[in-house]
């Protein structure tokens, strides 16, 4: 006769990753959101203080734009 195979889940004891593996990833997970914002900041940081440099904002804009194939709204930016 075949074993039951009982699925990792809602009510179950056993975990399908050590808690070390789960908590390496979210802390890996976390530090990169984290290095994000510290981006971010630094950009509005440079904006701040030096606003007469060329930010390439014209172009992460049409790149945002073209992700979402919005092409009336990419010819009103060019």
């Amino acid at each position: 006769m075949p074993k039951l195979r009982i699925p990792v889940g809602v009510g179950s004891t056993r975990s399908a990753a050590p808690l070390e593996t789960k908590t390496l990833v979210i802390a890996a997970a976390l530090l990169l959101h984290g290095l994000g914002h510290g981006g971010a900041l630094g950009a509005l940081i440079w904006i701040r203080f030096r606003p007469g440099d060329d930010t390439g904002a014209r172009l992460a804009a049409l790149a945002a734009l073209a992700s979402t194939g919005n092409v009336r709204e990419m010819k009103w930016i060019q």
